[in-house]
């Protein structure tokens, strides 16, 4: 029980408390990293539902999942620190620095195993596409630069009603290019993309794929047409502009009446400037819109994206190696989807080190340029000497 409540992340005074209580020593801290119980056995019994044998495992185990649930590595490595005596012997402390270095190197060489497993395999019927991106504020001159963006796409499969987060990768940008990649990384194409005017998947996915429907976000198309009209003070209860716009995005017919609406009132400078951009690919998204699956929208992904930002960007600054950035993100998109299950990650480890045991490294070797900038696989810009 003292061994569990610890590697939940009670604090050591409050397991101190706990041991005392229970007759069985102190506990005692040993510098920075290390904390051990006096005199108790602390043995892990393996969980027939988790398939391991023992604690190295469970250790492995525990970090990747802390990990794909938000944790840094230097907290995943706090909550995985497991320490064994016998009854009434000596402390006996684990070999090993369990912190954040030894984590990353369990991301290096087991997080690709779990993530090529849960990996789709094709393009999905209906894909929802959006990014996030990250950026840093230099303390020092308040300007602020781009660091990475991380790229998502939601999928739902024929026939079915909910989806799941079917990609997760970064990209140091997220141009046309760095979106061409990423659709380019699974075989097939879908039958509807939707997105939210983001101008690289405006100009990769009919690149990528010349045939597929690629729509705007309706929602989002609600949104900023309604900023237009706020702007060219059309914002009362009851404005007719606003009634029309709510159904423009929903048929050739309403996207019409709201389209002549606009552009035959005086006035409107901003909206008639917007729909005049929008005109063309509206008139094609809302023709064609009953002949394709009924999503509409890139809503789905906004939380999931919050998530990613919640695990990142605390530590974005730190985050420079692209290879162990994305069997990261692999880790959080299983978890976000529910598949971070114990049991089934350390059969799969279990299966690499029988298969593979030579360690594998995301180890990068150090670039410079002539100016001593760093660059560095994940960052879109070099990082100057500090």
């Amino acid at each position: 029980m003292a061994a569990t409540r610890y590697l939940r992340g009670v604090s050591t005074r409050r397991m101190d408390k706990l041991v005392q209580s229970l007759g069985i020593g102190r506990v005692q801290r040993l510098g920075a990293i290390r904390c051990v119980l006096e005199a108790a056995d602390l043995e892990p019994v393996p969980d027939p539902e988790a398939g391991v044998d023992g604690p190295d495992d469970r250790r492995v185990v525990g970090a990747l999942v802390d990990l794909g649930r938000g944790s840094s590595y230097s907290d995943a490595a706090r909550r995985v620190r497991a320490v064994r005596a016998a009854p009434g012997g000596p402390v006996v402390e684990d070999a090993g620095p369990f912190d954040g270095r030894l984590v990353a190197t369990w991301v290096d060489r087991f997080a690709p195993t779990i993530r090529e497993a849960h990996d789709e395999t094709a393009w999905p019927q209906t894909l929802v596409l959006d990014s996030t991106e990250f950026t840093w504020k230099n303390p020092r001159t308040g300007e602020r630069v781009q660091l990475f963006t991380v790229l998502a796409a939601w999928g739902y499969p024929a026939g079915r009603k909910r989806g799941r987060l079917w990609a997760l990768q970064a990209f140091p940008t997220d141009i046309a290019e760095a979106w061409a990649s990423f659709l380019q990384s699974l075989p097939g194409e879908p039958e509807l993309v939707i997105y939210d005017s983001d101008k690289g998947v405006a100009s990769a996915a009919p690149e990528v794929w010349p045939n597929v429907a690629v729509h705007l976000c309706e929602h989002h198309l609600y949104l900023n047409g309604r900023k237009r009209l706020r702007e060219d003070g059309q914002h009362s209860l009851g404005n007719s502009y606003r009634a029309l716009l709510a159904d423009a995005g929903q048929s050739y017919t309403g996207w019409s009446a709201f389209r002549n609406a606009v552009l035959t009132a005086p006035g409107l400078v901003k909206t008639h400037q917007w729909v005049t951009h929008w005109d063309e690919q509206m008139s094609q998204q809302t023709a064609r819109r009953p002949s394709l699956p009924a999503h509409h929208s890139t809503g789905v992904l906004d939380p999931h994206l919050a998530k990613v930002r919640q695990v990142l960007k605390p530590r974005a600054w730190t985050y420079r190696n692209l290879q162990r950035m994305n069997a990261l993100l692999g880790l959080v998109r299983l978890s976000i989807n529910l598949r971070d299950r114990p049991g089934d990650w350390s059969k799969l480890i279990a299966a690499y080190a029988a298969d593979r045991p030579a360690p594998g490294h995301f180890d990068e070797p150090p670039k410079y340029l002539p100016n001593e900038h760093r660059v560095y696989s994940l960052r879109m810009h070099p990082v100057p000497p500090s």
